[in-house]
């Protein structure tokens, strides 16, 4: 069997898998399980891509050498600051936008909230407006970056750890873009109840897909799982601490379908998303291919 066919039966495994367990951890966080709390429904769910992934590794005995910790020197050094930066950055340009603009209201609450298994843990922050949300931000990426390690790394094991270099293995066209098109359509049920839910599906979708492509040519380009871990991580505890800060929390504006987020993101998403760079198993290893992430 050559290293085509075996990506693609890989990828028949894992689809396999993910499928069922996908539909069966949705429905518990849609019908909202008596006997799980929602931190524990979610924490299943996200381990779904993980799952899938293990059991096609063991099945096909693809082994684990390209699913890397290790940081990588300098390269992966680079690749871990611009995964914790962009983040960081299109919130700010986005919700400080909106801001500055009276298109949301600036109002920090009071204190940084963790959502966690047994409930939700807080931490006081005192101050001004702008002192809190300084600290609240800096808890975040911080201590809440720490604290929902868990949840991130169940996603990342099997989108960027495993379907995107099989879909490049097997010669997929827009390999990137399809992993992140995946990514976004396996969260899509959980939206159905939004109010206009085609735009909802679109915009959420026109904000993953960009975001995807580029997690994996972080994870490929340094052969490091730690970078779309940390871009993934810090994402989701920046733009929550914003949104807690902004009233009214549905403005069509923000969170992660506001049409600020999205145009912010693709602002600085772009400059990651052109020209082609070189696609490595693991930090230090030889290319093994030549990527362009749309292509």
């Amino acid at each position: 069997m050559d290293d085509v066919q075996r990506a693609r039966r890989g990828l028949y495994v894992f689809f396999a898998v993910l499928i069922p367990l996908t539909a069966i951890a949705e429905w518990a966080i849609i019908r909202r399980v008596a006997f799980l709390d929602s931190p524990s429904r979610v924490f299943l769910l996200m381990w779904c891509p993980a799952v899938a992934s293990f059991v096609a590794r063991l099945a096909l005995r693809e082994g684990w050498a390209d699913l890397s910790f290790r940081l990588g020197g300098r390269a992966g050094l680079k690749a871990v600051l611009a995964a914790w930066s962009l983040p960081i950055g299109v919130g700010l340009l986005a919700y400080g936008g909106a801001w500055a603009l009276g298109l949301a209201s600036f109002e920090p609450p009071a204190h940084a909230s963790f959502m966690l298994p047994g409930g939700a843990r807080q931490v006081a922050t005192p101050g001004a407006p702008g002192g809190r949300m300084a600290l609240q931000l800096g808890l975040h990426v911080t201590l809440g970056f720490v604290l929902h390690l868990p949840w991130v790394m169940g996603e990342e094991l099997g989108w960027r750890g495993y379907l995107a270099p099989r879909l490049l293995d097997a010669r997929v066209p827009g390999a990137l873009v399809l992993t992140g098109l995946v990514w976004s359509l396996w969260h899509l049920p959980l939206l159905m109840r939004a109010e206009s839910w085609g735009m909802t599906a679109l915009l959420f979708t026109g904000a993953l897909v960009p975001l995807g492509v580029v997690m994996a040519r972080l994870q490929l380009e340094s052969g490091s799982m730690w970078p779309p871990i940390v871009l993934h991580g810090i994402w989701n505890e920046v733009h929550g601490a914003l949104l807690a800060a902004s009233n009214p929390p549905d403005s069509p504006w923000l969170g992660e379908t506001g049409f600020l987020v999205l145009a912010a993101n693709l602002l600085l998403l772009a400059p990651w998303m052109i020209g082609r760079w070189n696609a490595r198993r693991a930090p230090g290893k030889v290319p093994y291919a030549s990527v362009g992430s749309l292509s």
